[in-house]
């Protein structure tokens, strides 16, 4: 009897020893294999297996596809979530499309790491916490190379987020007076959404850009204000001509970055001065693109101090030697022209 249990052993089960030395171990594990791989249970599996990957493709696609993203209503998402008190209060230079359309990409998406580049009165600060408030585990860092507002130095860059909303700040950590990379080398965190608002005027925004991107998870979302101020701006009477010249650096990074872009338009399909970039993986391929943009006329000159600090900072995020030969050349060029400009 004990050699016919054997035998049916031998024929129906494989062995599977474990160590390396089997006499030690009492115990063995026996898998019914002949009966796994039977052509009927073959086929069973690979349809399972089909099934699987075709549900999950078809999800995909209706759920997380670009097309999908990008065609997203987003000025109509959640928008109530607005209360007339931050419309009111928060000084946000916005229209109440552009809040709703930036209020919507948070709520439907949901990105738990944000990043403000530009802070001046803090009413975009308060819009983002407000539609992040909720978001369980998410949170802001708004960064502003100023201390105080250049429009009025009584006051404190982001001072409206304390003053009317200071509810909303548990989230938030605000740095002020410094240059976003030496805040970001500090904290040492990735973001998943990004604002850029800062002077729209070169090197304004495509600077910002640079200092970022080493800091940016793939497939980072870039939202950009004011990408057609400097067309606007032409039908202001009275308005000083220099303006006429400035804030176009949004418009470049919009035609620049690569991903995929979304710009809101009005019901008369005209269109608004707020979009944004859905960035593509791998930005370092476009590096040497971004950099170039730095290859225009700048309206405003870093001083020795910050481009020593600039340059300390391509060292360690940008180890390929083009990128701070293109920023040198920026900087040799600009000189030049603004020393020829005073003459």
């Amino acid at each position: 009897m004990k050699n016919q249990i054997k035998k049916f052993i031998k024929t129906k089960f494989k062995t599977v020893k474990i160590g390396k030395n089997p006499k030690k171990h009492n115990k063995l594990i026996s898998i019914p294999y002949s009966s796994i791989l039977s052509k009927k249970n073959i086929i069973l599996i690979s349809f399972i297996i089909f099934i699987i990957i075709f549900i999950y493709i078809i999800l995909s696609h209706l759920f997380f596809s670009s097309e999908n993203i990008i065609n997203f209503n987003y000025e109509n998402f959640e928008k109530n979530i607005i209360t007339e008190d931050i419309i009111q209060n928060s000084g946000f230079n916005l229209t109440n499309e552009e809040a709703f359309f930036i209020n919507g990409i948070i709520r439907k998406l949901k990105p738990k790491k944000c990043l403000e580049i530009g802070v001046n009165k803090g009413g975009t600060s308060i819009l983002i916490l407000n539609a992040i408030k909720d978001i369980k585990n998410s949170f802001l860092v708004s960064i502003d190379i100023n201390t105080k507002l250049s429009e009025d130095p009584s006051k404190k860059i982001g001072y409206k987020v304390s003053k009317y909303f200071s509810s909303l700040t548990k989230n938030w950590q605000l740095f002020k007076g410094e240059m976003p990379h030496k805040v970001l080398d500090k904290i040492k965190k990735k973001f998943n959404f990004v604002i850029i608002n800062t002077s729209h005027t070169m090197p304004g925004e495509i600077l910002s850009l640079i200092e970022i991107m080493p800091f940016l998870e793939d497939n980072a979302i870039l939202v950009f204000p004011n990408i057609i101020s400097h067309l606007k701006n032409v039908y202001i009477k009275d308005i000083d001509k220099t303006l006429l010249k400035k804030t176009t650096t949004s418009i470049f990074l919009m035609s620049s970055l690569v991903g995929k872009k979304k710009i809101i338009y009005d019901k008369n399909k005209k269109m608004g001065n707020i979009g944004v970039i859905f960035l593509e993986k791998n930005q370092q391929r476009f590096y040497q693109n971004y950099f170039l943009l730095l290859m225009n006329f700048w309206e405003e000159m870093l001083s020795d101090e910050q481009i020593f600090k600039f340059r300390l900072f391509l060292q360690k995020y940008y180890k390929q030697e083009k990128y701070l030969n293109i920023f040198e050349n920026a900087i040799l060029y600009n000189k030049e022209y603004q020393k020829a400009f005073k003459e």
